[in-house]
């Protein structure tokens, strides 16, 4: 029998499906890290002051993906 390249069956998206699911666990590990990253900034940012240039640095960064949203 021909599938019928318009409605394809549903076993067709299983792949695509899971992918799915494995890309959004990955997005997720990946956010996870960078939320950690980012407190570390934070305690770092309050542990030393911002006249330590490479401190500034990051706390400029932090202080943007904030304003961003991203957090």
């Amino acid at each position: 029998m021909a599938t019928d390249p318009i409605h394809p069956p549903r076993s067709a998206f299983a792949p695509l499906l899971q992918e799915s699911v494995q890309l959004s666990e990955s997005v997720g590990r990946l956010q996870s890290a960078l939320h950690q990253q980012m407190r570390m900034l934070d305690r770092l940012e309050r542990r030393y002051t911002p006249t330590t240039p490479y401190c500034s640095i990051a706390a400029d960064r932090m202080r943007a993906l904030k304003q961003a949203g991203h957090f």
